[in-house]
């Protein structure tokens, strides 16, 4: 009955929001329903308060520095009076509150992250999400809607929850929900922990990704970012695939789960999907193996019972709405060709790790895990090594060094070295694996399944960002739970393995004493590269004054089209795309598919005739900046629909404005 009781309460919940989605008219940026003047006043307020930008900076940048030491100290806190029998008896138990530290969590992200939900677009990708969502509040049908590249629906959704609230979608709001899914991340890898280590142990493996994500700069990992959804997704796999790994006999309904966020996955971001594969296969294997799947196919098909339903009911609306075509072409072969790119695993290796060092807030977390990770290494290997797999890796590690100390002398090239330590490293994984497994089955042991699948699933990320193959520093939020995933693994492994109390184990202790190091050194020289650009050039609206004209110059009802790469005119004006592309990049890229674009375009156009048909392309656009490569009028189908049913109108805002000739005809030019 609770159960049910749940069920029922979510089902309403659902029917609510839709509900109140349903009938939403978004505003335009920094209208009075949207969340970013509110939190300006805010700002305002604590600026005057300490009489001016460079002191009210100097003050938040402080507390913040104390609230990102607050976790760290929380968590230490609770370790001690769970561990150490001395010293621990006098720590106050309220201060070991699971809700106090995530509530410490929380009021970092927000008090760390709170001046960049003031900034305009950060990314052009964070504008044409926003875009694409309003659009969806007056036809929910995406692939007729919109057109989001890489992105798929799912990602796009979530921005419109803010209605629900009556706030209308703003790159405000759109940042909340990414602070909200990264913290959500943070609390499923802690439950995940919890499922088969201590309270203690779960607290600090999430620590060093807290205090990361607190303190992010970077605005490709601040925004609202295409992965923000698939790594949530991620989290809920994980922590599904360890559920089985805790309980292989009640598997149904986590491998249900995986199945269905798997499914979830595909429709937010392609790539997820080999990190989704990765969780599924060693779940479905674990139950195998620990003898609890029943009937020999019974796992894959509960799997599968997750992955068919979204896929399913997609594939029902795609052809009852007309739009199959358009769903396989936008999302399927744009992709493909997005990802086939002719790569060569040693030759790009250089630039791999280029782009994993490339960005302060991805360089200090990977330090870090480096760091735990050394440490981790030398205190399992410092026993007398009477282990093949032990003596194995010494030798390996020895010849890896001798290798380097020889390159660098003879190339002196970092490039070659790294490349070459890179190789080594990927054969010397296999044959650990297999060497350990000689010596140790996996068996049924949770704790060593759990191991090989933070292993494998970290190696899947990987993949996933590298396949890409283009270093945008949002793909690198795919390696944060994996890593988190090891460093839970490891101490798992030094403080958990044996009977004794860490107390009684130097090693344990120690271990753990170099992770909270690591942490609070890591996180505050990230926080100590902070700027104060948003105290000194805050703005009160970052609206401009072109969606007033666009306002002035269309009906309320109207739609525009903007030829180019910038969605300000949709957002600044709240007036809609009238097509599905709200930048013209795929009409460019690869001459196999543009056809369909530009066919596709002038099918929009038709069907929904814009009032205001605005060439974009110079100085207002992103990329698109030559007139004389990226002009319309190069498409002889586009030009002439313009020229037959729009007028030239006015020059503004470095844009040209066509207005529809039947507008035109009672409308008096602008001066």
């Amino acid at each position: 009955m609770k159960q049910a009781a749940v069920w029922l309460v979510g089902l309403l919940a659902a029917v609510f929001c839709v509900w109140r989605m349903a009938g939403f008219i978004p505003q335009p940026l920094d209208a009075p329903s949207t969340l970013r003047p509110v939190l300006y006043g805010l700002f305002s307020r604590f600026v005057k308060h300490y009489g001016g930008p460079q002191q009210a900076f100097s003050a938040w940048y402080t507390f913040c520095e104390i609230a990102l030491l607050i976790p760290t100290v929380l968590v230490a806190l609770n370790y001690l009076r769970r561990r150490d029998r001395s010293f621990g008896t006098h720590i106050p138990a309220w201060l070991c509150s699971r809700a106090l530290l995530f509530a410490s969590v929380a009021a970092c992200f927000l008090l760390c992250r709170y001046p960049t939900l003031l900034e305009p677009e950060f990314n052009p990708d964070e504008g044409q999400f926003l875009a694409s969502a309003d659009k969806l509040f007056y036809d929910a049908d995406f692939f007729r809607a919109d057109d989001c590249g890489t992105s798929g629906p799912v990602n796009i959704y979530p921005l419109m929850l803010p209605a629900v609230f009556g706030i209308s979608p703003d790159f405000a709001s759109s940042r909340v929900i990414s602070i909200a899914m990264l913290f959500l991340c943070i609390w499923l890898l802690y439950a995940t922990i919890r499922l088969i280590a201590p309270d203690e142990i779960a607290r600090l493996a999430i620590l060093p990704i807290a205090g990361m994500f607190a303190a992010f700069k970077n605005v490709g990992l601040v925004e609202y970012s295409s992965e923000d959804v698939p790594v949530l997704l991620v989290a809920i796999a994980l922590y599904a695939a360890v559920r089985v790994l805790r309980s292989p006999t009640g598997y149904r309904f986590p491998i249900f789960v995986i199945g269905l966020v798997s499914s979830a996955a595909f429709f937010a971001k392609l790539q997820a999907a080999p990190v989704m594969a990765t969780l599924a296969l060693v779940a479905i294997a674990y139950i195998y193996a620990a003898g609890s799947a029943g009937s020999l196919g019974r796992p894959v098909l509960f799997f599968l019972a997750g992955v068919a339903p979204l896929p399913v009911l997609h594939a029902a609306f795609c052809l009852a709405t007309g739009v199959w075509r358009d769903f396989w072409m936008s999302y399927i072969v744009t992709n493909v060709y997005y990802a086939d790119i002719q790569t060569r695993f040693v030759t790009d290796m250089p630039q791999l790790l280029a782009y994993l060092g490339a960005y302060d807030d991805v360089r200090v977390f990977l330090f870090t895990f480096l760091g735990v990770s050394a440490g981790f290494i030398y205190l399992r290997l410092r026993p007398p090594a009477s282990r093949p797999s032990v003596v194995f890796m010494q030798a390996a590690i020895a010849g890896a060094a001798a290798i380097s100390v020889a390159l660098f002398f003879y190339v002196s090239n970092f490039s070659a070295i790294s490349s070459y330590l890179a190789l080594i490293a990927v054969a010397t994984a296999p044959l650990y694996i297999l060497l350990r497994w000689r010596e140790a089955p996996l068996g049924k042991d949770p704790a060593r399944w759990f191991g090989l699948l933070a292993l494998l699933f970290t190696l899947a990320s990987m993949f996933a960002v590298y396949e890409a193959h283009r270093p945008f520093p949002h793909y690198l939020l795919f390696l944060f739970i994996p890593l988190g995933t090891v460093i839970g693994w490891m101490l798992i492994r030094q403080v958990e393995s044996g009977s004794s109390p860490a107390v009684e184990r130097p090693s344990a202790l120690a271990f753990v004493a170099l992770l909270v190091v690591l942490t609070a050194a890591g996180q505050a020289y990230l926080w100590g590269t902070q700027d104060d650009h948003v105290f000194r050039f805050a703005q009160q609206t970052i609206r401009t004054p072109e969606g007033d004209f666009i306002r002035s110059m269309t009906t309320p009802d109207g739609q525009i089209v903007v030829w180019g790469w910038t969605v300000a005119p949709y957002l600044d004006s709240a007036r809609l795309p009238a097509t599905r592309d709200t930048n013209m990049a795929n009409f460019f890229r690869w001459p196999v598919i543009s056809a369909y674009y530009r066919k596709r375009f002038l099918h929009d156009l038709r069907e929904t005739p814009p009032e205001i048909f605005i060439d974009a392309v110079g100085p207002a656009s992103f990329a698109f900046k030559d007139g004389a490569t990226y002009n319309f009028q190069q498409f002889p189908e586009i030009a002439s629909f313009v020229n037959t049913y729009y007028v030239h109108f006015a020059d503004r805002f470095a844009e040209h404005y066509y207005l529809r000739r039947d507008l035109a005809a009672r409308t008096a030019r602008p001066q």
